[in-house]
C-alpha cells in the first residue's frame, strides 16, 4: 500500500509525525474533563404544585390531572407519570428517547407556557406549578454547615457565605443551599381575650394589614422643587407590631395587639423540611460542576475555598464534607487506570515471551501509541475521561496489539525467504492490509448494537463503542505505518539474545500437537460436529443457572437508607425515628460521616438516586464509610439492627446501583380506576412477596390510610350569621397551622408574619367549640361548633398514575444477594393465577422493565450490526458460504462465554452482555485470517486438505498471540474490576479460551465441508 512505503521509505516523516500525534494526545488526556459517570442529558421533568390542605382526590382531580392533559399535548411526551398526595401534586414527564438534545430545553420552555395557560382554572390558594428540568443534576461536593450553639438563621448565613464564595468558581455550576429554616414573625392572640373585649378577626387583620404598606405616595412640586411623597407605613421592628392600635366592634374601647396575644420572631412551625449531619441539625451546601469541565480541579479549588473559610469562621462552627465526587472519581478512575496499566505490562510480556525482544519492541510501542491516538482524536470530539471511556480502552487493549502482531509476524517470515528488511515490512504488510481492514469493520460493526440502544442507558454507555472504534481504527492505522517502519529497522531474522523466545518451546510443541488434531477433526468431520453441537446445546442449557441482573450493585464506600413513617405521621416522630437510626449509625466505627433529610430528599449526590418529594413521614441517609469493602459487611448487618432499634419505621438500607434509575429492583405495578379495588389486589401481591424467600422490604404506593377530618358545613346557619366558607377556612387555618397575613420586611429579606391562635388552643383544635367565628356588626363571636362538625373517614395517602391511568405499585427489595430474575421466576406463575376484574392489569417494572427499555434498540441495531458483517466478509471472500463459514465462529464462542461466567460465578447482566458483543468482532477476526490464509495456498496450487493444514499452522502463532495478549489485558478487569466489569472481562476471556481453539480445529471443518467447492471455484476464477 503507499502509506506504508510512504511510512518505511521515510521514517524520519513517519516518526515526526508520530511526535506530533504523541504531543496532541498527551496535552488533550491532561486538560480532558474528568468525571465518574458519562454526562448525560436527561428527557425528564417534574411539575411541582403546592395546595396547602388539600386531600389527595382532590390535588389529582383539580391539578393533576389538568397539568397530565396539558403535558400529553406535547408530541414529544413518550410517558407521564404522577403523584397526587395530602397538599402536593408532582406530575413527572418523559420525553422520546430519540429527542435531539438541543431540542429538549425548547420543549421544556413550551410545556411552561401551556401549564401558564391554565393557571386560572387552577384552584385558588394553590402555588404556581413550577416545571423543573435540573433536579437529576448530580452534585459535586455537599458541605454541611452545622453547630450546637447555633441558630438556624446563623447556620444559614455562614451556608451563604459559602455559597456566594463557590459560586464564583469558574468550574462551579448551579450552588443551591439545602435545609434552611424559613423565618417567621408569628402574631399569637388569645380568642377568649378579642371575645371579651368584642374584637373581631376582621379588625384584627386590618389593623395589621392597613399599617404594613410600602407604595410611593406621589410627587408635589413646590417653590421650584420636585418633592417625593412617602406614605409607607411599613413595620421597622417587633415592637411596631405590638403598638398597633385594634378597635373593638362598634367602638367598643381600644387595645394594641401586644395586649390581646404574643409577637415573636421564630421559624415555621412545624417546618417542612430537617438536615442533620452526624446527628446534628445542619445546612448544606450544593455543588454542581458546570457541563465539561474536570471535577478533580473543582474539588482542588472548592477545598482550598473551605480551608480559607474555616479560618474566618468560629472555631465551633463545623463545615463538612459529606459528600466529595472527586474523591469517588479519584477512586474509581484510579482502579480503572490500574487495570489499564496493568494490562498493557501483561500484553508486552505476553509477547515477549513468545516473539522475543525485537519484535516485542514495534509491538509493545504500538499499545501507547494507538492510546495516545485515541486521545488526540477524542479532544476533537470532546469525549470525556470516565468509567465509560475508560472501560472502552481497556476492552480494546486486548486488541490494539492484533494487527501489530499480525503484520510483526508476516515481516519476520518474509525477512526468513531472504527478502531486503524495508521490502519485506512493505510486501507483509501489503499482503495484510485487507484482512486487517475486513477485521477492523468487523469490530467496529460488533459494537453497533450498542450505539443503538435507546434511553439514558444507551447514553450512558455510548463512550464504549466510541472509544473501541477510535482504538481499532488507530490500530489499523498505526499497524499499516509505524509497525512496519519499526519493523524494518528492529527485526533481524535467526537467533541470538535478541531474538531468543522463553515459550518458543511452548509453542513449537503446540504446533505439532495442532496438525495431528486439525488431520484428525477433517478425516472426522461427523463425530467432530455432533460433539461440537452437543457441546455447544449444553453450554446454553447451563445459562438459566447464572441468572440475570441488569446492573449490580456500585463498589463504593457510601450507602443510602430510606426511613418510612405510617403515612400521615408528623415531621417531628420522624425526626425522633431518624435519631434513633443516627445512634445505631453511631456505634459503628466503620462510619465516618452520615447526612440525614428529613421531610423530603436532599440534594441529588449520586447519578441514579433520585431525591424523594415532599412527604413529613419520610427520612433519607447518606452514609459514608471507611471503604467499600465496610460497606459491603455494614449493609446486612445494618438492615438487621434497624428492624429491633428503630420501630415503627419501615427502614431500606442498600447498596448504591450502577446504572439508570430503578428504584428497587421488583416492582409489579397494578393498573385500574378504583381505588378500594386497587388496594385489594396490592395486598394480594403483597402475600405473595412476603411469601417468596429473601425478598424484604414491601411496601405499596398507597401506604397506609390516614386518617381525615372533614369539616361538614350547615349552609342555612352559615348564611343566617353573614359568613361564608371562605371565612371558616380562615379560622381553621389560624386555630391550626397559621394564616400569613403580611411580611415584614428585614435587611436583604422578607420575612412572613403569620396569625394564629396560641398554642393550648391549638393542642385542642379537635374541639370545634373552640373555634370562633367573628361575624360583623351587631354579631357576638360563635363557636364554629355551631355551624358545623367534623366527621372522620380514612383516605389513601397517595395516588399514583401513570399515562393519565391510575395505578398501585408494590415495592420491593433483595436479601442474601439474590437476584431479581430469580425471585420473579417464583413470584410471576402466582401473579399470572390472581383474578382481577376486568379493567385491572399488572404490570411487572422494576428491573425487568429498566433492562427491557435499556436494550430496546439493540435488536434493530444487532440485525443491521450482522448484516454489514456479512457484507464485509462477502466482499472480502466473494462468497455467502465462506462468509457464513467465518460467521459460525460468533456462537461457538458462547460456550466458552457461558464457562467463564459459571467458573468465575458472575450471573449475566448488561457489562456481560457487552461482553459478548465485543468478543463477537474478536472471534471473527481470527476465522477472517484463517481463512484469508486457506483462500492464499488455494490459489498457490495446493489441494484443498494440505491448504487447510498449511494455514492452519502458519496461522496458530499470531491467533494464539493475539488471543494470549487479549485475555492478558482483561486479566486485571477480570480479577478487580468488580461487579461492574469483572463480568464483561470473563465473558471475552472464556469465549475467546474456548472460541480460539474451536475456531483453529472446527471452523477449517466446517469450512470444507460447507464452502469448499465454492473456493475451489472462486480460486479457478482467479486464476
Amino acid at each position: 500500500m503507499l502509506i506504508t512505503r510512504i511510512a518505511v521509505r521515510f521514517p524520519t516523516l513517519t516518526f515526526i509525525a508520530v511526535a506530533l500525534l504523541v504531543i496532541w494526545g498527551l496535552g488533550y488526556f491532561f486538560t480532558m474533563s474528568r468525571r465518574e459517570d458519562p454526562e448525560i442529558t436527561i428527557r425528564t421533568a417534574r411539575v411541582i404544585t403546592y395546595f396547602p390542605g388539600a386531600m389527595p382526590e382532590d390535588i389529582e382531580q383539580y391539578i393533576t390531572k389538568p397539568i397530565e392533559d396539558v403535558a400529553a399535548e406535547l408530541s414529544e411526551v413518550s410517558n407521564i407519570e404522577s403523584i397526587s398526595r395530602f397538599s402536593l401534586s408532582l406530575v413527572i414527564v418523559e420525553l422520546d428517547s430519540d429527542t435531539p438534545v438541543e431540542d429538549v430545553a425548547q420543549i421544556w420552555d413550551r410545556l411552561r407556557t401551556k401549564i401558564s395557560a391554565i393557571r386560572g382554572t387552577l384552584p385558588d390558594g394553590s402555588t404556581e406549578p413550577v416545571v423543573d428540568d435540573e433536579f437529576f443534576e448530580t452534585a459535586s461536593h455537599i458541605i454541611a454547615v452545622s453547630g450546637e450553639d447555633y441558630t438556624p438563621r446563623e447556620l444559614a448565613a455562614y451556608a451563604e457565605r459559602i455559597r456566594k464564595r463557590i459560586s464564583l468558581l469558574p468550574a462551579a455550576g448551579r450552588v443551591q443551599i439545602f435545609g434552611e429554616q424559613e423565618e417567621r414573625i408569628w402574631l399569637e392572640f388569645d380568642q377568649l381575650r378579642m371575645a371579651r373585649y368584642n374584637i373581631n378577626l376582621d379588625s384584627l387583620l386590618n389593623s395589621v394589614q392597613g399599617t404594613n404598606v410600602l407604595m410611593p405616595g406621589g410627587e408635589i412640586e413646590s417653590e421650584g422643587s420636585r418633592w417625593t411623597i412617602d406614605s409607607s407605613g411599613e413595620f421597622r421592628s417587633l415592637e411596631d407590631i405590638r403598638r398597633l392600635p385594634v378597635t373593638g366592634a362598634g367602638g367598643a374601647g381600644q387595645l394594641r395587639i401586644g395586649d390581646l396575644g404574643d409577637v415573636y420572631y421564630g421559624y415555621e412551625d412545624p417546618t417542612d423540611h430537617i438536615i442533620r449531619v452526624d446527628g446534628k441539625p445542619a445546612v448544606l451546601v450544593s455543588v454542581v460542576m458546570k457541563s465539561g469541565r474536570n471535577v478533580m480541579q473543582l474539588g482542588e479549588q472548592i477545598n482550598a475555598e473551605l480551608d480559607a473559610i474555616r479560618d474566618s469562621i468560629p472555631g465551633d462552627l463545623e463545615l463538612t464534607v459529606v459528600h466529595d465526587q472527586p474523591e469517588q472519581v479519584e477512586i474509581q478512575i484510579g482502579n480503572f487506570l490500574s487495570n489499564l496499566f496493568s494490562g498493557i505490562l501483561l500484553v508486552v510480556v505476553i509477547v515477549f515471551l513468545f516473539m522475543g525482544l525485537r519484535t516485542t519492541i514495534p509491538v509493545g510501542l504500538a499499545i501507547p501509541l494507538v492510546l495516545v491516538s485515541c486521545f488526540a482524536v477524542m479532544s476533537l470530539i470532546g469525549t470525556t475521561l470516565q468509567q465509560m471511556s475508560i472501560a472502552g480502552l481497556i476492552i480494546a487493549i486486548g486488541m490494539l496489539v492484533d494487527n501489530a502482531i499480525v503484520v510483526s509476524d508476516n515481516v519476520m517470515r518474509y525477512m526468513e525467504q531472504g527478502i531486503e528488511r524495508r521490502e519485506a515490512a512493505i510486501q507483509a504488510t501489503s499482503e495484510l492490509a485487507m484482512p486487517m481492514l475486513s477485521s477492523t469493520l468487523t469490530t467496529l460493526f460488533a459494537f453497533l448494537p450498542l450505539a443503538a440502544m435507546r434511553a439514558e442507558s444507551g447514553e450512558f454507555v455510548r463512550d464504549i463503542p466510541v472509544t473501541v472504534s477510535i482504538a481499532i481504527l488507530m490500530s489499523y492505522f498505526i499497524a499499516l505505518t509505524v509497525t512496519p517502519a519499526l519493523c524494518s529497522m528492529l527485526i533481524r531474522p535467526g537467533g541470538g539474545v535478541m531474538n531468543s523466545r522463553p515459550l518458543g518451546p511452548l509453542m513449537n510443541w503446540l504446533e505439532a500437537v495442532y496438525r495431528p488434531v486439525l488431520a484428525w477433526t477433517q478425516r472426522n468431520r461427523i463425530v467432530t460436529g455432533a460433539i461440537v453441537t452437543v457441546t455447544f446445546i449444553g453450554s446454553l442449557a447451563m445459562f438459566p443457572l447464572l441468572g440475570v441482573q441488569f446492573f449490580p450493585s456500585a463498589d463504593r464506600n457510601q450507602f443510602s437508607i430510606d426511613l418510612y413513617m405510617p403515612e400521615g405521621t408528623p415531621i417531628s416522630e420522624t425526626e425522633q425515628a431518624v435519631k434513633a437510626m443516627e445512634r445505631v449509625l453511631d456505634q459503628h466505627p466503620g462510619v465516618t460521616t452520615y447526612m440525614a433529610s428529613i421531610g423530603r430528599g436532599g440534594p441529588m449526590y449520586y447519578y441514579n438516586r433520585v431525591p424523594g418529594s415532599l412527604a413529613s413521614w419520610y427520612g433519607e441517609f447518606l452514609v459514608n464509610t471507611v471503604d467499600r469493602a465496610e460497606t459491603r459487611s455494614l449493609v446486612p448487618e445494618l438492615r438487621r439492627e434497624a428492624q429491633q432499634r428503630v420501630p415503627g419505621a419501615n427502614v431500606i438500607i442498600r447498596a448504591l446501583e450502577q446504572g439508570p434509575p430503578v428504584g428497587s429492583p421488583i416492582q409489579i405495578k397494578v393498573r385500574g380506576e378504583n381505588l378500594e379495588e386497587l388496594r385489594g389486589i396490592g395486598n394480594e401481591i403483597q402475600d405473595i412477596l412476603a411469601d417468596t424467600r429473601d425478598v424484604i422490604d414491601i411496601r405499596d404506593s398507597f401506604g397506609v390510610a390516614s386518617r381525615h377530618l372533614e369539616l361538614v358545613v350547615d349552609e342555612s346557619q352559615l348564611r343566617a350569621i353573614g359568613m361564608t366558607r371562605r371565612d371558616i377556612n380562615r379560622v381553621t387555618l389560624i386555630n391550626t397551622s397559621g394564616l400569613e397575613v403580611t411580611e415584614y420586611r428585614a435587611p436583604s429579606r422578607t420575612i412572613p408574619v403569620v396569625m394564629r391562635v396560641k398554642g393550648e388552643r391549638r393542642d385542642s383544635a379537635t374541639d370545634l367549640n373552640t373555634f370562633y367565628l367573628h361575624a360583623g356588626p351587631g354579631f357576638q363571636p360563635v363557636p364554629l361548633s355551631s355551624v358545623a362538625h367534623y366527621e372522620s373517614r380514612h383516605v389513601i395517602s397517595e395516588i399514583s398514575r401513570t399515562d393519565r391511568e391510575r395505578e398501585l405499585t408494590v415495592s420491593a427489595n433483595l436479601a442474601n444477594s439474590r437476584l431479581a430474575s430469580d425471585a420473579l421466576k417464583d413470584i410471576k406463575p402466582r401473579l399470572d393465577a390472581l383474578e382481577m376484574a376486568p379493567g385491572y392489569r399488572i404490570v411487572i417494572s422494576g428491573e425487568a422493565e429498566e433492562s427491557g427499555e435499556a436494550f430496546a434498540g439493540l435488536g434493530s441495531g444487532s440485525v443491521v450490526a450482522l448484516l454489514l458483517i456479512i457484507l464485509v466478509l462477502v466482499a472480502q471472500f466473494r462468497s455467502i458460504r465462506i462468509a457464513m463459514v467465518v460467521f459460525i465462529a460468533i456462537p461457538l464462542s458462547l460456550i466458552g462465554a457461558i464457562l467463564g461466567l459459571y467458573v468465575s460465578g458472575w450471573p449475566f447482566g448488561f457489562t456481560a452482555g457487552l461482553g459478548l458483543i465485543s468478543l463477537a468482532g474478536i472471534v471473527v477476526n481470527n476465522s477472517i485470517v484463517l481463512m484469508d490464509f486457506i483462500m492464499e495456498r488455494l490459489r498457490q496450487g495446493q489441494d484443498m486438505e494440505e491448504a487447510i493444514v498449511k494455514a492452519g499452522e502458519r496461522r496458530l502463532r499470531p491467533i494464539i498471540l493475539t488471543t494470549a495478549t487479549t485475555i492478558g489485558g482483561l486479566l486485571p478487569l477480570g480479577l478487580w474490576g468488580g461487579s461492574m466489569w469483572a463480568p464483561m472481562a470473563w465473558v471475552i476471556i472464556g469465549g475467546l479460551v474456548v472460541g480460539t481453539g474451536l475456531t483453529l480445529i472446527v471452523v477449517p471443518m466446517i469450512f470444507r465441508t460447507m464452502a469448499g467447492s465454492r473456493a475451489l471455484e472462486i480460486v479457478q476464477q482467479d486464476r
